[in-house]
């Protein structure tokens, strides 16, 4: 049975990962020196290495927004795009086990990658403090909330916060349940209550922005992407790496001008290929209310798609009088 870690701030447990970091990081430093050691001990460090992610998703999600509504937009979004250089950057390095190649020129770009792991643990220390300073116990409790959707790094379980835990409690016993009243479409009626357990139950990930690009709503099914409570009535520039805000941007320009109605993309996982579908909203007046994100798995069904296995059949049914549909 894994020992609980226990902890009294969130900030701990996130500076415990740091420790485990910079660790991992001094080991694998060390392969670098020996003159004995294989290209694959390196790589199979730098693969360990990039388990990062959890913890840079965490400072990414729930700690650099802070600075961004401070007036440090600049700082936080040269931290992501530290990150996100680390993280491919290990990826890159990881992928090569080729004795030939573990030359000095190799080991000095591991090392000197491993300088920027230490410079961005020590950049870290400054967030922490900012934030300290500028967020409240609501603040971090809602940090504590989100850290199993965004996961761990490094250590053998996520942190409990025995009187976060409470707090959360606290909360949860006074929130208010959904009342079952109608809701009223043009198609028909449902219950809040039944509006709900249907979004749930829809085999894909829903976001939507609204006319002020900020996060109002999103259901959670395929994982694919995080969705920190945390992002709701955030500005959606926030939830994304510097890198790709121009992108999603000059994306939502043009559906706010009418100039595209939606965009798409596939991320092409091997097992699991993604779809993901941005779909502009607009009103019966045609003006633009928000935006529609849309995340799809399609793993599941290649099999059929492929001709792998049979389709399953759908159960034997009287048809209706018109001899389709329910």
């Amino acid at each position: 049975m894994k020992e609980k870690l226990i902890i009294r701030h969130p900030l701990e447990f996130l500076r415990k990962e740091n420790e485990a970091l910079l660790d991992l990081a001094a080991e694998t430093a060390s392969l670098t020196e020996d003159p004995d050691a294989r290209a694959g001990q390196a790589a199979e460090h730098l693969r360990a290495l990039r388990d990062v992610k959890a913890h840079y998703a965490k400072i990414e999600e729930l700690l650099l927004p802070v600075l961004d509504q401070n007036g440090r937009g600049m700082q936080a979004a040269d931290i992501w795009d530290g990150n996100d250089r680390i993280f491919h950057t290990l990826g890159r390095l990881a992928g090569s086990t080729d004795e030939a190649s573990w030359d000095d020129a190799r080991r000095q770009r591991i090392r000197d990658l491993l300088k920027d792991i230490r410079k961005t643990a020590e950049r870290e220390e400054t967030v922490f403090r900012f934030c300290m300073d500028h967020m409240d116990e609501a603040a971090w409790l809602a940090v504590y909330r989100d850290f199993p959707e965004l996961g761990c790094s490094f250590l053998p379980s996520l942190p409990v916060w025995p009187e976060g835990d409470a707090r959360l409690e606290r909360t949860k016993n006074n929130g208010m349940e959904l009342p079952d009243a109608p809701v009223t479409l043009p198609q028909g009626t449902f219950t809040l209550k039944q509006l709900a357990a249907v979004l749930d139950l829809l085999p894909i990930d829903l976001t939507f922005i609204d006319a002020e690009d900020r996060v109002r709503f999103f259901t959670e099914k395929t994982g694919v992407f995080a969705r920190p409570l945390s992002a709701l009535g955030r500005p959606v520039m926030q939830c994304h790496p510097p890198r790709v805000r121009p992108v999603v941007e000059g994306m939502l320009l043009q559906f706010r001008a009418g100039e595209a109605d939606h965009m798409e993309m596939w991320i092409p996982r091997k097992e699991d290929p993604v779809y993901v579908r941005y779909q502009a909203v607009y009103d019966e007046a045609g003006k633009y209310i928000g935006t529609l994100e849309m995340v799809q798995c399609f793993g599941s069904y290649l099999p059929h798609l492929t001709g792998q296995k049979p389709k399953q059949k759908m159960p034997e049914a009287e048809p209706d009088r018109d001899g389709e549909g329910w």
